[in-house]
């Protein structure tokens, strides 16, 4: 007897099966893949936001510009100092981005360095907030001396 060389409907069904089976792995998978990208691209413009914010602090008490020179004493105008992140072009504001600094004398008389400490938070795609005002994955911090 002749064997009919068509696809059953439950053959046809088991393949369909596997293929939606495998494709939605793949695509979890992607998703996945997409949610790590985010992060780590967040996390790298956040940690050269913070640097940013460092050498700026840095450079005014030593500036190549005499006219932005500040008092190594007047640091502390960058206390508790919010500041906008922006993108590379430098003039759009990136705005699930936030920063502030913090300074603070050190404990010597007279007040020879300051700590300068920098942290930088985000939302996510998600809504889901990346560190705060007070603890962030990005916090960077330096020691500012009275060389003068």
């Amino acid at each position: 007897m002749p064997r009919n060389k068509g696809l059953t409907l439950v053959e046809i069904l088991l393949a369909a099966a596997i293929l939606v089976t495998a494709f939605t792995g793949i695509l979890s998978f992607n998703a996945q893949y997409l949610k790590s990208l985010e992060s780590t691209r967040n996390f790298s413009v956040a940690v050269n936001a913070a640097l940013e914010r460092l050498e700026k602090i840095k450079a005014r008490t030593n500036p190549s510009d005499e006219t932005l020179k500040i008092d190594f004493d007047q640091l502390t105008q960058y206390n508790n100092s919010e500041f906008d992140i922006y993108a590379a072009d430098n003039t759009t504001v990136l705005p699930n981005f936030k920063g502030i600094s913090y300074v603070q004398a050190a404990m010597t008389q007279p007040i020879t360095m300051y700590r300068v400490k920098v942290l930088v938070w985000w939302t996510e795609v998600d809504g889901k907030t990346i560190g705060s005002k007070t603890a962030s994955p990005v916090s960077l911090q330096t020691t500012i001396m009275n060389m003068g």
